[in-house]
């Protein structure tokens, strides 16, 4: 799997306001001993006054930021060791090959259900492309933070993955005509869990795995509340990810929402 010239690795959305803290923490308590020093020097000894109890105050509150100081360079020097780690490998683009069989597939399922005619094909498979851009710009919003689309992590693919400090979330988009879920498509989101969950395990120590699954569907009334009555965390209880999400929005909501005014 190769790497982007300029891909982003885990640790770079949060690096510059842990160095920033470290800074202001450090200048902060250097200031106060200096400040003590000074008043300390200026008086030549201690004494029970005005000026010697802030210069105490001044001594003990930059002792205790220089405590605070070393407490996150040491927790700073365990994070570029995980950064380490991210440089091994990170993630990748999947092929076009890959994401148009995936396509295929997915589009075939729900042709299969709705017995589309093949001069319908076309028009269905336009509709689940425009499905998904729209649950993943609804996802990217909610997020308020970079999305990369048709993502790799080691081998395996995702719709995308949103990169935060040491969380990686895979975001997984199924577009369903009926009200239920296959255990198939549960099956296959578990398998691709546990591929990830390793992959992350290995090669980004201290990171968390997240699922997001968007379900986008075209139901009536009756088939949305059969659905959002079965679609419960309980039935994704196979899937191997200690933080997992669920949404239901329908394919009519997004195209309110993105593309019509």
């Amino acid at each position: 799997m190769s790497k982007p010239q300029n891909a982003p690795s885990l640790s770079d959305f949060g690096r510059s306001k842990s160095n920033q803290l470290i800074i202001t923490v450090n200048f902060v308590a250097v200031v106060l001993l200096i400040l003590f020093l000074f008043i300390f020097l200026a008086t030549g000894r201690w004494e029970f006054s005005a000026a010697g109890i802030v210069s105490v105050i001044f001594l003990f509150v930059g002792i205790i930021g220089t405590i605070i100081s070393g407490m996150l360079i040491l927790r700073k020097s365990k994070e570029l060791e995980i950064e380490k780690g991210n440089q091994r490998s990170e993630w990748g683009i999947s092929l076009p090959e890959k994401q148009r069989d995936k396509l295929n597939r997915e589009v075939g399922e729900i042709a299969n259900i709705m017995d589309i005619t093949a001069d319908q094909y076309s028009d269905l498979l336009l509709a689940y492309i425009v499905a998904e851009d729209l649950a993943l710009r609804h996802v990217q919003q909610e997020a308020a933070q970079p999305l990369i689309r048709h993502a790799m992590i080691g081998e395996t693919e995702f719709d995308a993955i949103l990169l935060a400090k040491n969380l990686i979330t895979c975001v997984e988009v199924t577009f369903l005509v009926e009200p239920d879920i296959s255990p198939e498509k549960i099956d296959r989101i578990a398998e691709k869990m546990k591929s990830a969950q390793e992959v992350v395990g290995r090669l980004y120590p201290g990171s968390s795995l997240k699922l997001r699954l968007l379900i986008v569907f075209q139901l009536d009334a009756m088939g949305e509340a059969k659905l959002r009555s079965i679609v419960t965390k309980n039935r994704f209880a196979s899937i191997p990810v200690n933080y997992f999400e669920i949404e239901l929005r329908s394919f009519e909501e997004l195209q309110k929402i993105y593309t019509m005014d």
